[in-house]
């Protein structure tokens, strides 16, 4: 199913409620859960090309559900406007993050970051 498909779905599946079908499936509750979830796709789809990491993953299913704990961080959350990209980091020895360009990397290891359009800072 195409993404334009699948949104159509996702509406139908709340005016079925609407119009008092009675083989809703419960996924909204009303037009104005039904209306934010659609804009947090639209909003995801629209980051569809930022360089993220797998960190941007629980923040991003935090947000879908609308949970916030200590640790979430919203601006990691791809269905948040307020989407902030960060610098890609590696773990170094001692567990502590190192921006991936300052790890060591050769001329041909750019070569090919440039190759499969991989973005990263370059200073």
């Amino acid at each position: 199913m195409d993404k334009s498909a699948s949104m159509r779905e996702t509406l139908k599946t709340y005016f079925r409620k609407d119009l008092g079908e009675s083989n809703f499936d419960g996924l909204f509750t009303s037009k104005e859960k039904a209306d934010e979830a659609i804009e947090k796709y639209r909003t995801a789809m629209s980051h569809g090309a930022y360089p993220v990491s797998t960190n941007s993953v629980l923040h991003t299913v935090l947000h879908i559900a609308g949970l916030r704990t200590s640790v979430s961080d919203s601006t990691l959350a791809l269905t948040n406007p307020a989407f902030a990209v960060r610098d890609r980091m590696f773990l170094g020895d001692h567990d502590e993050p190192v921006p991936f360009w300052k790890v060591g990397l050769k001329k041909a290891d750019f070569v090919m970051l440039d190759k499969w359009k991989i973005a990263y800072r370059k200073d």
